[in-house]
């Protein structure tokens, strides 16, 4: 990826109130507390079939997507924006830390617990051993985390081929929408939203949308056999591609003022 981005990890915080109730109301009250906890317990763990894109509060399955990214880079299967220098020892060693801590952050005690179990000890042997570029433990560590996040992600990383020189982005394996229209109005929902939870700030949420939205323009785009549509979807993927690597935040508002003109004139095509 031409940005390497670390942190972009969703977190959701729960406020808790105190109240006085009565034994009645706190009766009627428990049922529908247990169910919504219960559903955010499950939301929690490893879920098997989750897009980390569209549904990022799948906390422990966005942390897999990051670990599959994060070991990608040690064995040169993602590109890293370093300044044009070459990773370093400690380079390499922060980023083991990094797997570590997406790993341990993840909730699962499934069919799949002992691989899981297997690539943290994996990664705690190469930090303790000092691992460095090579090392055959980089390529065990991320082996196990590719399939473990082709299993349970349907929007999973994909690895570059080393060499190469196109960007590493979200697979699309099973679309949200059911066709591009549908995609584009809820980008554009997005994009102008003044809501980013689970997010940090929007800063971060826009880095997401649009990292998201260069895969749904590739997607499409493969999809698509209308001329004009191809071409608008092009244009889509070369806006989206650079504002998923814009360092400079303030720029985002003129990525959004592009992707508006562009789906307007989808909008007036699609009238005629």
């Amino acid at each position: 990826m031409g940005k390497w981005i670390f942190g972009l990890l969703a977190a959701i915080v729960l406020g808790m109130g105190f109240f006085v109730m009565s034994d009645k109301d706190a009766q009627s009250a428990k049922p529908a507390s247990n169910t919504q906890q219960s559903k955010l317990e499950r939301k929690e763990q490893l879920t098997v079939g989750v897009d980390p894109h569209n549904h990022p509060e799948y906390k422990s399955n966005f942390e897999l997507y990051f670990a599959h990214l994060n070991s990608a880079v040690l064995v040169g299967k993602a590109n890293v924006d370093n300044g044009g220098k070459t990773l370093s020892n400690e380079d390499y060693k922060r980023i083991l830390n990094d797997i570590r801590k997406n790993l341990g952050n993840i909730k699962y005690d499934g069919e799949k617990k002992d691989e899981l179990n297997r690539v943290k000890k994996l990664v705690n042997q190469a930090i303790q051993n000092n691992a460095i570029k090579g090392d055959e433990i980089f390529y065990e560590i991320h082996q196990t985390i590719h399939e473990l996040d082709k299993h349970f992600n349907t929007t999973y990383f994909v690895d570059e081929v080393p060499n190469n020189r196109s960007e590493a982005s979200f697979f699309i394996e099973k679309s949200e929408f059911d066709d591009v229209y549908k995609w584009l109005a809820s980008t554009k929902r997005d994009l102008h939203s003044d809501k980013y939870d689970p997010f940090r700030d929007r800063e971060e949420f826009l880095v997401h949308i649009a990292h998201a939205s260069y895969a749904y323009s590739r997607h499409f785009y493969n999809l698509e056999d209308d001329i004009f549509m191809k071409m608008k979807l092009s244009e889509l993927i070369k806006l989206f591609g650079k504002m998923k690597n814009e360092s400079d935040s303030r720029k985002y508002n003129e990525y959004i003022e592009q992707f508006d003109a562009i789906y307007d004139e989808i909008q007036k095509e699609r009238r005629l």
